[in-house]
């Protein structure tokens, strides 16, 4: 049975900006990676996706001398943002996700969240995502893309001069993200995924949210296998 006080973390390479460092802590009862990035030259980051509040990864940040400007979500689904509410209590950042999503947060009653023994505090969010929007830290300059398909709201948050994606549940290691949940569609998903992430340099690095990591050419070569 998965021991919810237990997480694995890992610092993974970097290779195109040095000063660019990736740790990812696979968190919660689906094993949901949470990073943490940020940009030692500004010693500046952003927290992707908290899955549950963990204490490892606050120790990090203060080890670090980090100053997290953005906790940026990928979707509003229970297991990419339950640790959200007690994570903001311990660091007063701006909160980013897609208005598309908010409907689908998880509620502060006996729904998923509290069975699995969480609990979930609603939650108004700073910053409403968009296509194309650009979010900077220090010289990391993210770039939203809209991917709907998995939920209505999905992006994938996009580094240019990094070649690094983080596509949440969108795109992941030699497979695509479920659409059987509710307001999910296999038609958009595979939109987005053609149109949109399928056009960025096959060299790209892409860290899902869940499992491994893996490339823009990797996964174009099994999509059409």
């Amino acid at each position: 049975m998965w021991n919810r006080f237990t997480a694995r973390r890992r610092i993974l390479p970097s290779p195109k900006n040095n000063a660019m460092k990736i740790e990812r802590f696979v968190l919660g009862p689906v094993q949901t990676n949470t990073y943490l990035v940020y940009d030692e030259n500004s010693n500046t980051g952003v927290v992707i996706d908290p899955a549950v509040y963990d204490s490892g990864m606050i120790k990090a940040i203060n080890d670090r001398g980090l100053q997290i400007k953005y906790i940026l979500i990928t979707h509003g689904h229970f297991d990419h943002v339950t640790g959200l509410s007690k994570l903001k209590e311990q660091i007063p950042v701006s909160i980013c996700i897609h208005p598309a999503d908010l409907a689908i947060m998880p509620k502060d009653e006996k729904g998923i969240v509290n069975q699995i023994g969480f609990s979930f505090e609603a939650f108004q969010p700073d910053i409403e995502l968009r296509d194309n929007q650009k979010i900077d830290v220090g010289d990391l300059k993210f770039s939203v893309i809209h991917t709907p398909g998995h939920t209505p709201g999905c992006v994938c948050f996009y580094l240019a001069n990094e070649k690094v994606l983080f596509s949440g549940d969108t795109l992941f290691q030699s497979a695509i993200g479920r659409t059987d949940f509710p307001l999910g569609s296999e038609d958009q998903i595979m939109a987005s995924i053609i149109n949109k992430l399928f056009t960025l340099p096959e060299a790209v690095i892409v860290y899902p949210g869940h499992g491994e990591k893996t490339t823009i050419e990797q996964e174009k070569t099994h999509f059409t296998a």
